[in-house]
């Protein structure tokens, strides 16, 4: 028998029993990815990496704990530990003992067998909720339809709107017509006026005459009887002359009266209309001097903002009452100014740093027509009582604006819609677990600077534009942390972009991940 100095065989049995643990562990790897879609979670580790590493250390920690329990307990094990081969025979006095134990040991095993089987009943029942999600999504791309349809309707009623402008400048064209047509037709009525006038006092001479006469012949009636039947009828007569004269006379003085009413209107159409002018010529002169200036700021100063570059936004409700509309274009006006000013516009007492300016516009028939500051402010405030739904009100630059100078604004409104509700999955692609960390970084970011933002434009949502327009914003440590996370996938999964929170059109779009497989 060989000595206790060179008696290897336990603690080979020992190595032998620790290896085979952490080879049972990782035989249980699959079993823990299963537990793991349980979504358990221990000291802020994710829930693949808990199952994994309770597998592991059941799988090494049970054999030592076992070992240890019986080296304590059992003095024979202990000294089979220490004698080694020695105790081989006396170890199989006890193997009748250790039989019983195996058998609970089997029951325990035929326990884990249950509950693996609730287990994949569990997994079942995921299998069917995620068939209800696709169910979910299918109603959702219903909705984006009917929204479409919505959209198409309210462009439409944009087209009819244009219609009806180009209709009223057409009204406008026919009016200042119909005022020269007025003013030919009171120089003809003044003359026919003068004319009257002259016949009025004709026909007055006439009368006077005719009476004296009348009064001739009642003197010398009784001296001429023989002609008083003659007489008689020519005064007859003359009554009936006097009283067409009369008639005429009444005649003629409406119409005088209507003509001088006629005059009065014209004459007050006439200054407003010169008003109008000088008011237009002002604006005109306004223009040309800010041309020039703005023709030299160009050449030696930095560009501020871009055509069409958005300066401020503001969020309105619907059916706006006139006075609110007005207070809402304002206050967008004002906040405009203060963010060209930041950015260096032009900083006078006298002058504005930015706002609307008169300017040219062609209509439906090709004419160019000279449109007021008054009448664009009108206009977009009119635009604004119209709508019966919630807007984004954005000022946007004009035309390219340089440091020191004037900033021309636009002022559009697109409809604030509901565009994402909480956890709504907005795109998906797939990534591939197997490429290098920097490779995989690089498919994200294409994925949400590409493919998320067309997404997101397509759905309706209305980014700030110019040179740093940004649909919303994406936690940098949470992309670090997905990387790394399909990166230990190491096989070609599912990446989905979702909305963090509720989202309109005009907000900010937060957005969180979800891996698929």
């Amino acid at each position: 028998m060989p000595s206790l100095r060179t008696d290897l065989t336990p603690y080979l049995f020992l190595s032998i029993l620790v290896i085979v643990g952490g080879v049972i562990a990782w035989v249980a790897d699959s079993l823990g990815r299963r537990i793991g879609k349980k979504r358990l979670s221990f000291m802020g580790l994710r829930p693949r990496h808990t199952a994994t590493l309770i597998i592991i250390l059941a799988g090494i920690l049970v054999p030592i704990i076992t070992i240890a329990a019986m080296y304590v307990l059992s003095s024979d094990v202990r000294e089979w530990i220490i004698k080694g081969r020695r105790a081989a025979v006396e170890a199989q006095a006890d193997a009748k003992k250790y039989q019983d134990q195996a058998a609970k040991e089997e029951q325990r095993a035929a326990n884990f067998e249950l509950r693996n089987k609730d287990l994949e009943k569990s997994y079942q029942s995921l299998k069917g909720n995620l068939s209800q999600l696709k169910t979910l999504v299918a109603q959702t791309k219903g909705e984006l339809t009917g929204t479409k349809k919505l959209l198409a309707d309210a462009k439409a009623d944009v087209s009819a709107k244009r219609r009806e402008v180009a209709k009223k400048d057409s009204e406008i064209r026919a009016k200042q017509k119909e005022i020269q047509t007025k003013q030919v037709e009171l120089v003809a009525s003044q003359k026919e006026l003068s004319k009257a006038r002259e016949t009025l006092r004709q026909v007055e001479i006439t009368s006077r005459v005719a009476i004296r006469e009348l009064n001739e012949n009642k003197k010398n009636a009784l001296e001429l009887d023989q002609q008083n039947a003659a007489l008689e009828s020519q005064v007859d007569g003359l009554k009936g002359d006097l009283k067409i004269l009369q008639a005429q006379k009444q005649t003629l003085q409406d119409q005088v009266n209507s003509y001088d009413s006629t005059i009065k209107g014209l004459q007050t159409n006439l200054k407003d209309l010169q008003e109008t002018q000088t008011r237009l010529q002002n604006d005109i002169e306004y223009i040309q001097s800010q041309a020039g200036a703005n023709f030299i700021v160009t050449r030696y100063r930095p560009m501020i903002f871009e055509y069409q570059e958005e300066l401020s936004r503001i969020q309105l409700p619907p059916s706006l009452p006139p006075a609110a509309a007005k207070n809402a274009y304002f206050d967008l006006l004002q906040r405009s100014k203060a963010v060209a000013l930041e950015h260096g516009a032009r900083n006078l007492a006298t002058l504005p740093p930015a706002g609307i300016q008169p300017r040219n516009i062609t209509d439906s028939n090709g004419k160019k027509r000279f449109v007021s500051t008054e009448e664009q402010e009108d206009a977009i405030i009119r635009g604004l009582i119209a709508q019966r739904s919630e807007l984004i009100f954005i000022a946007k630059a004009g035309y390219n604006a340089f440091e020191g100078e004037f900033v021309p604004l636009e002022f559009v409104a697109y409809r604030n819609k509901d565009v994402y509700t909480p956890g709504q999955v907005i795109i998906e692609t797939r990534i591939d677990g197997r490429k290098l960390e920097s490779e995989i970084l690089q498919a994200v970011q294409q994925f949400i600077s590409v493919n998320v933002r067309a997404k997101a434009l397509s759905d309706g949502m209305v980014p700030p534009s110019g040179r740093n327009s940004s649909l919303g914003k994406v936690d940098g440590e949470e992309i670090l942390n997905m990387v790394r996370d399909l990166k230990y996938e190491n096989k070609i999964v599912r990446l989905q972009a979702l909305a963090k929170s509720a989202t309109r059109a005009g907000d900010q779009l937060e957005l969180t991940f979800r891996i698929k497989y």
